[in-house]
């Protein structure tokens, strides 16, 4: 039985990020003389370097005869076991135990899986990736065929645990095994020559464009999990978010009659996972050329989109509150009476935290912009940064609901939109609505189309080349609406937090 993904290899070019071989095709011998083989796509534990330290699997290369996890002997094995079965400390016994390799098999439906045990995975996730692990490990959807192999794989170690040391030595001649071959044997090294990219785009407002207030709306379009070439849910909606207030906001400024005195800059940033690396380059970058006429470290408020699909309330994240009176407040301000009018019965908190400098991980993205002492905000769905899903290949799409999306978008469109026009909605009789109708509303299938496509995608940063579809989307996507679209390309050096390979 042959399982093939065409292309697999596409991904592997231009590694970006603390990764190497993110994924490989393995080859899964008979050792018999009737040899048979199954051929399957792995993904591959995602490695990092973060201030010299190191995470994840160090190393690639995959050349050994499997086991169950149960088997006695396990040196230079490569250990098939099933995540369900796994825990933090089971699968340090393992590595400690000798094992050559581990293959994980992940469940191929997580809608049924509790959201208890669902938490229970993000936990063993975020403690694995923040592990060094000095074997090759790989993770692979579980089909018939694999289910097959790990059930003999099983009964062969039960068999030998009640055996002799003479049947254990006679089975390895007669008994059925098999044998883990990695397509790739040549180990990963670092890459140079990776570039994160980030997408900007304007709508400049009635006026001189550079004498103008800017608003900048940013999202990061990348998304780290703990099998790097895995499609993952999260992280999608602020980048659709992002889409969807370009489009919106594009009518008015098309029509000279409606055009706010407010420049609008929309971002789409690369590297959010590895400490907003695009953002704070970008920043860097504008504030650094003089010449440039960079509207991002002059813009009067920038807000950051995080997740925003999901729950009842909507909070706003701040390292320090904005002072009354001042552009920000008014801005923050009008948002919450927006929201108070749109959803009374639902919270729009204030969410305050010090940027923590000692942190080698920044919590915020709006912290990359507090750190040079620029106005912004991050607006999420989640209370917490230390929330598990925010780095998790186990995101259901019920987490990321459409629905929540589109009401989140009318809030920030319709507050956004009385802060351009200075339009007062203290008093419920003044609060109009802007967007509304079939045609200037919100549009739930465009931000749908947009979540399944960024869902569809593996979009760790070591992935996003300029030429990978998700990149090039984006540029095109952000085109159809604003102007002067922009895709900046940034390359970590020796002083990056990040260390970027290549398979």
């Amino acid at each position: 039985m042959v399982v093939d993904v065409e292309g697999a290899w596409d991904l592997l070019k231009g590694v970006p990020v603390t990764l190497w071989m993110l994924s490989s095709v393995m080859l899964l011998s008979a050792l018999s003389p009737a040899c048979a083989v199954h051929e399957f796509t792995a993904h591959r534990m995602q490695q990092f370097d973060l201030y010299g330290n190191q995470y994840g699997s160090r190393s690639s290369l995959v050349n050994m005869e499997a086991r169950g996890e149960v088997a006695s002997m396990l040196n230079r094995k490569c250990v098939v076991v099933r995540w369900a079965e796994l825990s933090y400390e089971s699968f340090m016994e393992l590595v400690e135990r000798g094992a050559g390799s581990i293959i994980i098999l992940l469940p191929l439906d997580i809608v049924s899986v509790d959201k208890k045990k669902i938490n229970e995975w993000r936990q063993l996730e975020a403690e694995l990736l923040l592990t060094k692990v000095p074997i090759p490990v790989y993770f692979v959807p579980e089909d018939t065929g694999l289910t097959l192999i790990h059930n003999k794989l099983a009964n062969n170690a039960e068999k030998e645990s009640k055996s002799s040391v003479l049947y254990r030595i006679l089975s390895t001649f007669y008994e059925d095994g098999y044998q883990m071959t990695s397509s790739d044997q040549q180990e990963s090294k670092p890459d140079k020559d990776v570039e994160i990219h980030t997408i900007t785009g304007k709508l400049v407002g009635a006026g001189v464009e550079h004498k103008l207030p800017t608003l900048a709306i940013l999202a990061h379009y990348d998304t780290t999990g703990l099998a790097t070439s895995l499609p993952s849910h999260a992280g999608a909606s602020g980048v659709a978010a992002v889409l969807e207030l370009a489009r919106l906001f594009s009518r008015f400024y098309a029509d000279p009659k409606q055009r706010p005195k407010y420049n609008l800059l929309f971002v789409l940033s690369g590297g959010g996972k590895f400490n907003y690396f695009g953002t704070k380059h970008l920043i860097f970058e504008q504030m650094d050329n003089q010449d440039d006429d960079g509207l991002l470290p002059q813009a009067e408020y920038t807000m950051c989109l995080d997740e925003i699909a999901s729950g009842d309330s909507l909070f706003v994240h701040v390292s320090k509150p904005p002072k009354e009176g001042t552009k920000p407040h008014k801005l923050l301000k009008t948002l919450n009476e927006t929201w108070a009018y749109m959803y009374p019965d639902s919270p729009f908190p204030l969410a305050h935290k010090k940027v923590k400098l000692g942190d080698e991980l920044l919590a915020w993205e709006h912290e990359q912009f507090s750190l040079k002492r620029l106005p912004a905000a991050t607006l999420s769905s989640l209370e917490s940064h230390s929330d598990l899903s925010r780095r998790s290949m186990f995101v259901t799409r019920s987490e990321n609901n459409v629905d929540i999306l589109s009401r989140n978008v009318k809030v920030i469109a319709e507050g956004v939109a009385r802060h351009l026009f200075e339009v007062s909605c203290e008093n419920s009789s003044d609060c109009g609505e802007v967007f509304e109708g079939s045609e200037n509303g919100v549009h739930t299938d465009f931000l749908k189309a947009w979540m399944e496509f960024l869902a569809s995608n593996a979009r760790s940063p070591q992935l996003m080349t300029q030429e990978h579809p998700v990149v090039t989307g984006l540029e095109q996507a952000l085109g159809r609406y604003a102007h002067d679209v922009t895709t900046y390309s940034h390359k970590p050096d020796g002083s990056e937090i990040i260390c970027l390979f290549k398979s």
